[in-house]
């Protein structure tokens, strides 16, 4: 297979699986079919679907295919269908699905978006972390909203009991996104994550024992 730099890339509706000789690509769109472009194409914005986006016509997406919150549609079906990009481990890889209602339909999570308070600077969150993608699990956050909740949802065991980062935070006076991170983004180990304290007196990126 050949590597390049557009693979796992999205573009749109299509998420590049494979490239292909030719400067051409083989993707899958958010309808789980498949369609060889070219990369030209892609990069242009001359082809956005496997024909699909075409099909459906303006009426289905009330005209807002090149809006922010159908990206963030396109996103949530990627992360819950398409296995050939990371973020799917944490998603459809644990079994989060989009309800029936919105995998099949924009124009149905459009409706439930602007009902639910829709912003531009707000980002769509599930109160239960397990749960579905559906109209009773979601709701607008900002982004540090979801980082607290995000901190309030993953327990350590600190002096012997079980506390929730944001609880452990506290008590360190450190940030409770700061620990969350070194947890689970940086893969630290428990004890590193909780000995280190921030080092300000350089730069505020690097820390030090």
């Amino acid at each position: 297979m050949i590597v390049d730099d557009y693979l796992e890339k999205t573009f749109d509706r299509l998420t590049v699986i494979e490239a292909m000789p030719h400067s051409k690509c083989l993707c899958k769109c958010v309808c789980e079919n498949f369609k060889i472009v070219r990369k030209a194409h892609l990069k242009s914005g001359l082809v956005r679907s496997c024909g699909c986006l075409r099909k459906e016509g303006p009426h289905t997406t009330h005209g807002n295919s090149d809006s922010r919150l159908y990206r963030i549609w396109c996103n949530m079906k990627s992360r819950c269908y398409n296995a050939k990009i990371a973020a799917y481990q944490n998603y459809g890889g644990r079994g989060i699905k989009l309800c029936d209602e919105w995998k099949e339909s924009f124009n149905s999570f459009f409706k439930w978006a602007m009902g639910a308070g829709y912003a531009d600077n707000l980002t769509v969150e599930r109160k239960n972390v397990n749960g579905n993608y559906d109209p009773n699990n979601c709701k607008w956050s900002t982004k540090h909203e979801q980082s607290i909740n995000k901190t309030n949802s993953v327990y350590v065991d600190y002096g012997g009991k079980k506390v929730t980062i944001s609880e452990v935070a506290v008590i360190l006076n450190v940030s409770p996104y700061t620990l969350y991170s070194r947890l689970k983004k940086l893969h630290w180990s428990m004890e590193d994550t909780l000995a280190i304290t921030p080092s300000y007196s350089n730069d505020r990126r690097f820390i030090v024992k």
